[in-house]
């Protein structure tokens, strides 16, 4: 899991340009659930100017932890009800379309948030919200950073797969302020090993 989330941090890095600009989701959510041993994620986030929406039934990026990832893509030969994305920010768009047979990649976003400890697993019942933030990149246009925060709650319906909703809320001008400052350093501090 963890070598999933560093990968999938890494290709957001490399996708993302210097001079790209930072959207805040400021609504939406994300439901990743477990029924019937089917994995599948639901994804539907705004901010000012800007949609957000995936459906991912084919590939888990959420298990045991509620950290993971979203991608707004479709992989070529799957049907839209498998997986689809579709990104909006002012008049560009990325995704959707009626060719099920095309690939595209329209961006992602990486979510973390503190790991439930075994011990506080109980069966039927919900965790108490906790924290996440969530960082990634649209491939729309010149290529913009977003970021965003809420709570998760994770219902465990069995021990080892529980299903997360996410909810995201309008951050705190300081909050965000520290994660803009935090996503520059990882960018300055990338850009110095590229030279």
């Amino acid at each position: 899991m963890a070598l999933m989330l560093t990968l999938l941090a890494l290709l957001l890095l490399l996708v993302s340009p210097a001079h790209a600009t930072t959207l805040e989701i400021i609504s939406g959510f994300i439901s990743a659930t477990q029924q019937g041993g089917n994995a599948s994620t639901t994804t539907s986030i705004a901010g000012v100017g800007f949609s957000a929406s995936a459906f991912d039934d084919d590939h888990e990026f959420f298990l045991d932890q509620p950290s993971g990832g979203v991608a707004f893509s479709h992989i070529a030969g799957n049907s839209p009800s498998d997986m689809s994305g579709f990104v909006r920010v002012g008049a560009e768009t990325c995704g959707g379309g009626p060719n099920v047979a095309n690939f595209y990649f329209c961006g992602g976003l990486t979510i973390f948030a503190p790991d439930i400890p075994l011990s506080e697993r109980v069966l039927g019942a919900s965790s108490p919200p906790l924290p996440f933030t969530a960082t990634g990149h649209f491939n729309v246009g010149a290529g913009y950073d977003v970021v965003g925060q809420g709570t998760v709650i994770a219902t465990y319906n069995s021990f080892s797969r529980p299903d997360f909703h996410y909810t995201f809320a309008v951050p705190e001008p300081s909050t965000l302020a520290l994660l803009v400052t935090g996503l520059g350093l990882v960018a300055c501090a990338w850009r110095r090993r590229q030279a």
